[in-house]
């Protein structure tokens, strides 16, 4: 008997070879097997984990269907030229060009976006930053009218970022958030920094149907990435996007900009305002020097401006956190994804792990990849007595932010840091 995780669908996500084929005699779809056994064994060789899961990836791109049709429905491989696009796609696998920019398509939050090697590819753990994000802009919601939000679906405590720890470092919870649109909450603007491929921007102007947002980047590319994710969930309208670098956009008080306003149109910039957020949020750049010389392959194919922090990996929160208090809303929040500090990557194919693909929800990485990852978090705790969680949170309290909190990912790892600019 088959079982799966808590609310999964076994058809969807627990079958395997073994538990579909009788015999290879009496399959029907002996070729795809014979066709993912090879793929599997080429990636092994190649040194590359869940191969199976890959090759089940890749063959849903290009026969267009479930994980659970790919075995149970009858296929003509040859003759529609997936053996061959498959092969070919397998032979660019084996040279570590990451899965997502070979499907152009990765998993994020709720939606599926498009990706290629002009941007970072979304990672899991920033969704730890967008669940932070949604659920403290609802508290602050609830807060403002007297009143707790209306009832919906929601992600228990028990999930992961939840549970987070405060400056002092004492734990503390967060409430239960929903996971569909919430037009409860009046209108907000936020900038993203660092917006890559859109997709923190794109799930939080889905999550808020009446918030405004501005992409910043300065990546021509990553911003026309950005553009066709807007475009394929028609949230261009409530979009800006903005090339230029953090400097340039913010500024300083004599830079041109002018002085802030107290009380100007949020998010606009017209001639002689500061533009102004109610949140500012970023995943920017955070491996150092060291990190660098150790990455795991595939990250040498993503953009290393995307990845690269300066000599201690903490240039852009130097900027981020110098400046953006002259951009933030009176209470406004800002969230910041950083480096984890040192820890032990979960070993694939254990229960573990897959209790911590389950709780992420994103079908981006591979658990494999997902594990490589944490080892190069590990290494990020490496170059510093302290976590890059612990030197924002002081910098941002010697920079006069107050409510300075910091959460927790599924790992139990510090991943997200928030503050909020003096009322």
């Amino acid at each position: 008997m088959l079982v799966g995780l808590p609310g999964e669908a076994v058809t969807e996500k627990n079958l395997k070879i073994d538990d579909i084929m009788i015999g290879s005699k009496k399959s029907k779809n002996g070729e795809l097997l014979e066709l993912i056994a090879w793929g599997r064994a080429e990636l092994s060789r190649a040194g590359i984990e869940e191969g199976q899961e890959e090759c089940e990836r890749i063959l849903m791109k290009l026969l267009g269907c479930a994980r659970s049709a790919v075995y149970l429905e009858e296929h003509e491989l040859a003759a529609s030229g997936v053996c061959e696009r498959f092969r070919e796609l397998i032979e660019k696998r084996i040279q570590r060009i990451p899965l997502a920019y070979l499907l152009k398509e990765a998993d994020f939050w709720q939606e599926t976006l498009y990706v290629d090697e002009r941007c970072l590819i979304p990672r899991p753990e920033t969704e730890i930053l967008v669940e932070t994000v949604i659920r403290e802009m609802k508290t602050q919601a609830a807060k403002s009218k007297g009143c707790h939000s209306r009832p919906g679906s929601v992600i228990p405590a028990e999930a992961g970022i939840q549970t987070g720890v405060n400056s002092s470092g004492n734990p503390g919870s967060g409430s239960p958030i929903k996971t569909f649109g919430d037009d409860s909450i009046s209108s907000f603007s936020f900038l993203d920094i660092g917006t890559g491929s859109g997709a923190i921007a794109v799930a939080l102007l889905r999550e808020f149907p009446n918030a405004q947002g501005t992409l910043l980047d300065i990546s021509a590319g990553a911003l026309e990435v950005a553009g066709e994710n807007l475009r394929r969930y028609r949230l261009e309208e409530r979009a800006k996007l903005v090339e230029g670098d953090i400097f340039n956009f913010f500024g300083t008080r004599d830079s041109g900009l002018g002085t802030r306003n107290e009380d100007p149109t949020r998010g606009a910039s017209p001639e002689g305002r500061v533009p102004v957020f109610d949140l500012i949020v970023s995943n920017p750049p955070y491996l150092s020097e060291k990190d660098w010389k150790e990455i795991q392959e595939e990250l040498k194919f993503e953009p290393r401006k995307a990845l690269d922090g300066g000599k201690d990996g903490l240039d852009f929160y130097r900027r981020i956190i110098a400046g953006a208090k002259d951009h933030l809303t009176s209470g406004g929040l800002l969230a910041l994804e950083v480096g984890g500090q040192a820890g032990p990557p979960i070993p694939t194919g254990t229960a573990q792990s897959a209790v911590v693909r389950h709780a992420v929800k994103s079908r981006t990485s591979s658990s494999a990849e997902r594990a490589r990852f944490n080892k190069n978090r590990a290494l990020r705790g490496l170059d510093a007595p302290s976590s890059q969680a612990e030197t924002v949170s002081k910098w941002l309290h010697d920079a006069g932010y107050d409510n300075i909190q910091r959460f927790n990912d599924y790992l139990q790892v510090q991943r997200v840091v928030t503050a909020r600019r003096h009322s």
